[in-house]
C-alpha cells in the first residue's frame, strides 16, 4: 500500500485503530435536539455466509429486539453514547433532527461506537416496519417535536426478523436479470411481508436487479415463532444462484 501506492495517494497515511472484540449491535433513535426516542435494538449479520464466514456485505440479515441486551444495558448506551453525541452536537451549533443509528460494539470495557449513521440501516429498518405499531409518521414526526408516540405505545409484542435474499456470488460479482417466482405466496405466510431491494420489472416478469434482492420479513410472538415463519416464506422463494443465511437471531436462540 505505502510503496507501490496500490491506492494512489490516499496509501500515503495509515490509520491503525483499536482491535474491538464483542458482539456488534445497533442503537437507532428518532432525534430532536437533545431530546430522543430510542427504538428497539438490533443486531445485523454482516458476513455473507453462515456462522460468520465468507466475505462483508451491506447484510445479511437481522433480529429485533435483543434479548441478549438487559434493561440495564440498553439504558447505559443510551447515557454513554446517545445522549453525549446529541449534546456534543448541539455545543458545536447543531441541533440534530432525524434518525441517528450507531453501530456499537458491546466489549468487556462496555459499549464502544463503531460509527454513527444520519439514516436508518438496512437490513434493520424492514424489520422495524413490521414490529411497529404506531403509525410510522407519527414516530417520524418525534423529530419536529410532536410526542405522538412513546417507547411503551411504539411497538407490537414480540420479535421481528429480515432476512436478505441475496444473488449468486454476492457481495462479489453477480449476474441480473434472472426470474424470481414465488413472492406472492411468501407474502401469504402469516406474519410475513417481502421488501424489494434489488428487483425490477422485464417484460412484465419480475427479474433480479441487485446484490440483495429481497428482504423477507416475518413477526412472531416469540423469537421462535419470527424465525420459523421467515425460513418458512424464504423456502417458496426462487430464483437461480439465491442465497442467504440460516442462522439469524441464533445469537438470541
Amino acid at each position: 500500500m505505502m510503496i507501490n501506492r496500490v491506492f494512489g495517494a490516499s496509501g500515503a497515511i495509515v490509520v491503525i485503530e483499536d482491535y474491538l472484540q464483542g458482539d456488534e449491535i445497533g442503537a437507532t433513535a428518532i432525534c430532536n435536539g437533545t431530546d430522543y426516542l430510542p427504538l428497539t435494538l438490533t443486531q445485523d449479520h454482516k458476513r455473507a455466509l453462515d456462522n460468520d464466514q465468507g466475505l462483508n456485505t451491506g447484510g445479511m440479515g437481522v433480529f429485533t429486539p435483543l434479548n441478549f441486551v438487559s434493561p440495564q444495558q440498553e439504558q447505559h448506551i443510551h447515557d454513554l453514547i446517545l445522549a453525549p453525541t446529541l449534546r456534543a452536537l448541539k455545543e458545536r451549533g447543531i441541533s440534530f433532527k432525524g434518525v441517528l443509528y450507531s453501530n456499537i460494539m458491546l466489549t468487556a470495557r462496555g459499549p464502544m461506537v463503531l460509527e454513527h449513521n444520519a439514516r436508518f440501516g438496512d437490513p434493520e429498518a424492514q424489520a422495524f416496519m413490521l414490529l411497529m405499531r404506531a403509525d410510522l409518521l407519527d414516530v417520524l414526526a418525534y423529530a419536529e417535536g410532536e410526542q405522538k408516540v412513546t417507547p411503551e405505545t411504539l411497538w407490537h409484542p414480540g420479535y421481528a426478523i429480515s432476512l436478505s435474499i441475496a444473488s449468486g456470488g454476492y457481495p462479489g460479482k453477480y449476474r441480473t436479470g434472472i426470474p424470481i417466482s414465488g413472492v406472492d405466496e411468501a407474502n401469504r405466510v402469516e406474519g410475513v411481508r417481502v421488501f424489494h431491494a434489488g428487483t425490477a420489472l422485464q417484460d412484465g416478469k419480475l427479474v433480479t436487479a441487485g446484490g440483495r434482492v429481497l428482504s423477507v420479513v416475518a413477526r412472531g410472538a416469540t423469537l421462535q415463532d419470527a424465525v420459523a415463519r421467515v425460513y418458512g416464506a424464504a423456502k417458496l422463494i426462487s430464483f437461480e444462484g439465491m442465497h442467504y443465511r440460516h442462522d439469524i437471531a441464533r445469537r438470541g436462540l
